[in-house]
């Protein structure tokens, strides 16, 4: 396992992580799209994530909840913005309830993932930006490094078998 590099650009309100992963793209690819697959490593093990719906097209949403030791549920939604099959999806994340109704105090963040493969391997290349920095810096602020190299960690741990 290789450690993802992470990049945070606060002039731009922008964090670029970039991850190679031993496994065909073909594979990779699916991990991100089916919620059976997506629901086993994202996340850090300590927060296991559900799906309560999901569809991978563009214009439809994963709305799912994580749940940590204490039973607590954290909720979100991730709106499919754009697909380019085994190459490419946007989305806009949202921090929202059961029902769905998206936060109006938790920032927000537009996803641009590619999927390229060199070398016998994935490399997955996530651009993630923000509308203002503040929103960047309270992401930033909750873990998010540490809770996304755990939830890669488990993803390189699925794809190994």
């Amino acid at each position: 396992m290789n450690n993802p590099i992470i990049n945070k650009d606060f002039s731009k309100n922008k964090i670029k992580i970039e991850k190679s992963f031993n496994a065909p793209k073909t594979k990779v690819w699916y991990a991100w799209t089916n919620d059976n697959v997506l629901a086993k490593w994202w996340g850090p093990k300590q927060w296991p994530a559900t799906s309560k719906s999901f569809e991978f097209k563009e214009w439809w949403h994963w709305h799912y909840y994580m749940t940590g030791p204490d039973w607590t549920q954290a909720w979100w939604w991730i709106d499919y913005l754009s697909i380019k099959p085994e190459e490419y999806f946007s989305a806009k994340d949202a921090f929202c309830d059961s029902e769905g109704n998206k936060s109006t105090y938790m920032p927000s963040t537009l996803w641009e993932a590619k999927f390229s493969e060199y070398d016998n391997k994935t490399i997955l290349v996530i651009e993630l930006t923000f509308e203002k920095n503040e929103d960047m810096k309270k992401i930033i602020e909750m873990w998010f490094e540490e809770w996304f190299t755990d939830a890669l960690d488990n993803l390189d741990q699925y794809l190994s078998k």
